[in-house]
């Protein structure tokens, strides 16, 4: 079944923990850390995700106070390979905990396999090879398991749901993830996430 207001057709219906589900909006904003002053804000319906709303808040800051943030620090939904590629060629530090796929319970993630950029191969926790695959993502490609390796391998059943070798899929952009990853610093990120559930979260 579909539903629509006949008052405020803009509006999305969203479910809520324990509130049923409701007609509602999403305020999306960008406080300064220092003062906690609201810079920018952007009112959608709530069906708008989140994530795709981090570059023009940004780029709304650098036009209206004609400086570029040292950071931005948000949360784990705004940690998205587009969103780090496009802080870091702004000259922004991405202080975001990186949206991570979604991997089967039990089993071995995607960090815990090593990109080898020399080779552009993965390297998985037995230490075999993830080679690429022609059958590649629209915006990435597929890198594959040798079949029968991955098949005798003694870690095969924290690895693999299903008989098949694991796959690992690697984004266009994720040189700039691990580039982030391998610059922070962990004292001034976990800092930055404090900070921003006391500034932003507070801010109204």
């Amino acid at each position: 079944d579909r539903m629509a207001s006949t008052t405020d057709p803009d509006a999305a219906l969203i479910s809520r923990d324990g509130n049923g589900r409701m007609l509602a909006y999403k305020d999306h904003r960008a406080v300064d850390d220092q003062h906690g002053i609201i810079l920018a804000t952007k009112a959608t319906s709530a069906a708008v995700t989140d994530e795709g709303q981090l570059l023009p808040l940004v780029q709304e800051v650098v036009f209206h106070q004609s400086v570029v943030p040292e950071a931005v620090a948000a949360d784990s939904i705004y940690g998205t390979t587009d969103n780090y590629r496009d802080l870091i060629l702004m000259g922004i530090t991405p202080q975001l905990p990186r949206q991570r796929p979604q991997h089967h319970k039990g089993k071995f993630d995607k960090e815990q396999f090593t990109y080898l950029p020399e080779m552009d191969c993965y390297r998985c926790p037995a230490g075999e090879l993830l080679k690429p695959q022609s059958d590649g993502l629209k915006r990435g490609r597929i890198y594959r398991a040798s079949g029968p390796v991955c098949a005798a391998c003694a870690l095969h059943h924290q690895c693999v749901k299903g008989k098949g070798p694991r796959t690992i899929h690697r984004y266009i952009d994720e040189k700039y993830v691990e580039q982030a990853l391998a610059e922070r610093n962990e004292l001034r990120y976990e800092a930055a996430r404090k900070r921003r559930q006391t500034v932003a979260e507070g801010s109204v």
